[in-house]
């Protein structure tokens, strides 16, 4: 049996020893001063280890080591956004997009709620979370109106302002290919945003497949490599530029236009994959030669088991800190965002 078989029957197995499990309530959002940090944590085969003690974990809060004083491991419900991508440059795959978002959908347990949606120019979303898996796959299978631009980074904010009323594990799973065309949402502000929520991205990208003609002369693209993060990858960034080429005007000073780079319109995967790896989300790109009902079943099983680790921060700042999650084993591997918004500090007495 190869490597990928045994990771498949694995992940079948621990789908069915969940569903046997008592489901266990992990607090998340109690006291302002307390901090609640989810955790997964993998073997070296990408397999689900659910056998940690609180002494494996260690928490460092910039840099400085943490008391961990609440701990639970089990079952957690799970409120999700589903958000797929509609836009021209997926047309290519999105039936298997659709796909893959309907076996999302159908995996989901009863004591989840969920919202559906679909955007490219328009960002459209059912209008309250439910657990009904019906209406959410109706929604998803309506007749679907796409366009060239994508709101991208608009659709996200929206997810995550929808989820600050729900409780439980906050997930937003976007199905796209990363290009983002048209949102009034810029990187800096979701990557702010995204640092100071509780709310896990998990991304399910897409290779776009966008055949660009070479821009007329006396023009300037918007994704120059000024400003931008520096790449994780060594693979080229997709190209998303579909409309954003710009005609320089007799004697425009070259240095205007760069004020108009932004690193959505080139770097739209990497993107996508830092908001999921800041926040503790899975990131996977899929093939149409992929096993879509197991590679879900997984996904599943990684959103519903988790470690929820607990501190009183020392430092009451109201100001974005770097969370470190660390176990005693080199081997494992974990998932834990890596940000937080710390509380404001106390009001003085007799103000």
């Amino acid at each position: 049996m190869t490597v990928v078989s045994l990771r498949v029957a694995a992940a079948l197995l621990f789908g069915t020893m969940l569903m046997a499990q008592e489901p266990q309530q992990p607090v998340f959002r109690g006291r302002l001063e307390t901090v609640a940090v989810p955790v997964t944590v993998f073997d070296p085969y990408e397999s689900l280890v659910t056998s940690l003690t609180r002494e494996d974990f260690a928490i460092f809060d910039n840099g400085q080591r943490q008391d961990i004083t609440t701990f639970s491991s089990g079952m957690q419900p799970i409120r999700a956004v589903v958000l797929v991508d509609t836009s021209a440059s997926m047309m290519p795959v999105i039936d298997l997009a659709r796909t893959a978002a309907e076996q999302f959908v159908i995996r989901l347990r009863p004591d989840d709620r969920a919202k559906a949606g679909l955007f490219s120019a328009k960002i459209a979303l059912n209008s309250e979370f439910t657990a009904d898996r019906d209406k959410l796959l109706a929604w998803l299978r309506q007749d679907l109106s796409f366009s060239n631009p994508t709101r991208l980074f608009d659709a996200i904010g929206q997810a995550v302002t929808d989820l600050r009323s729900e409780s439980g594990r906050r997930v937003v799973i976007v199905f796209t290919d990363g290009c983002d065309t048209a949102s009034e949402t810029s990187w800096s502000t979701i990557s702010s945003r995204i640092n100071a929520e509780d709310v896990m991205i998990y991304a399910v990208m897409f290779r776009p497949k966008i055949v660009l003609k070479p821009p007329p002369t006396r023009t300037i693209n918007f994704g120059s490599a000024r400003g931008m993060p520096p790449s994780r990858s060594n693979e080229p960034p997709p190209m998303c530029t579909l409309h954003s080429f710009l005609e320089l005007k007799t004697g425009t000073p070259l240095a205007d236009f760069f004020k108009l780079d932004d690193p959505r319109f080139v770097r739209g995967q990497q993107l996508v994959q830092q908001l999921a790896s800041d926040t503790g989300g899975g990131r996977l790109q899929l093939t149409p030669s992929d096993e879509i009902n197991s590679v879900f079943t997984t996904v599943m099983n990684e959103l519903h088991y988790l470690y929820l680790l607990g501190f009183t921060p020392q430092r009451l700042d109201g100001k974005i800190h770097e969370l470190t999650v660390k176990v005693k084993d080199p081997m494992l591997q974990i998932r834990a965002r890596r940000h937080y918004l710390a509380p404001p500090p106390p009001a003085a007495a007799g103000r």
